[in-house]
């Protein structure tokens, strides 16, 4: 039996991997965050991009790969478990001169 790579491109000498594909619905679970985070991260380029099923005239035909979740999550656990950057102090330079002036 042919693999799903081989069907469709021809080739056999890698077997295919099935990537399990997830709907807005569960992605908002998974995340947390709602659709409208969703697409402002993916448009600021900090969430993976979805994926078109069909012709873009479909309603919801888009999904996002799971493997792709799993890194992004793993990549903000990361983020979390680095050691915290101590701000920049700034130094005190003492109170501003006052100027006397005769009169």
């Amino acid at each position: 039996m042919k693999s799903v790579k081989a069907a469709v491109t021809g080739s056999t000498s890698e077997p295919a991997r099935l990537r399990r594909f997830v709907r807005i619905a569960e992605v908002r679970q998974l995340t947390g965050l709602s659709t409208s985070t969703i697409y402002l991260k993916m448009s600021q380029g900090e969430f993976p991009r979805q994926v078109r099923l069909f012709d873009s005239n479909l309603r919801n035909a888009v999904v996002w790969l799971e493997d792709e979740l799993i890194a992004w999550q793993e990549a903000r656990i990361a983020e979390r478990d680095q050691p915290p950057s101590k701000p920049e102090r700034k130094r005190k330079t003492g109170y501003p001169a006052i100027t006397v002036t005769a009169g």
